[in-house]
């Protein structure tokens, strides 16, 4: 089934309009897709295979459920519909030159590629420090900005940071990470 979904926001014609598209997909973003250029796909599955696919792509399950997915790997999410967002445009590539970014001198310090240390953090943020897990969304944020479907998403991850940081200034103790993964 291929069912297509267009949106518009902004005054049509105007310098601020938005277009994004996207379709209930089988094949998502591997080569070769119908489907590859889709500013977003709708999976109607649980298991996600990321074989064929050249670039990371952010899944949210129908119960919220979020991961950055990376190509070559394979994800089961608890919902049974995840709509696809790609982290990279059809001719970019995820810009990971944030030499002065604070989680990527953690990633490199624990010997760890920056996706799979935001994949860690991320999964499980009360066992790490606040100020990890709000470098660890910043970075995040950085990395998806220039994707215009990812508003929602962005407001998915301000939203759990703000929520984190009430806890810790209302003198909820955030249990310490422990080194070494």
């Amino acid at each position: 089934m291929n069912i297509k979904f267009n949106n518009r926001r902004g005054l049509p014609g105007g310098p601020n309009e938005v277009t994004s598209k996207g379709s209930i997909s089988i094949e998502g973003y591997r080569e070769g897709s119908p489907d590859f250029n889709n500013d977003f796909n709708i999976i109607e599955s649980s298991n996600i295979s990321m074989e064929g696919v050249p670039f990371p792509v952010m899944g949210t399950d129908n119960f919220g459920n979020s991961e950055i997915m990376m190509p070559g790997a394979n994800y089961e999410f608890p919902g049974d519909l995840v709509i696809e967002i790609p982290l990279a445009q059809v001719g970019g590539a995820v810009d990971t030159a944030y030499d002065d970014h604070p989680f990527e001198k953690f990633a490199q310090s624990q010997g760890m590629d920056v996706q799979d240390a935001l994949q860690i953090v991320l999964s499980n943020p009360q066992s790490y420090p606040i100020e990890l897990v709000q470098a660890a969304r910043d970075y995040q944020l950085e990395v998806t900005r220039s994707n215009p479907v990812n508003d929602k998403q962005e407001e998915m991850f301000y939203n759990a940071y703000q929520q984190d940081l009430e806890k810790a200034q209302d003198g909820v103790e955030l249990p310490k990470a422990q080194v070494g993964f």
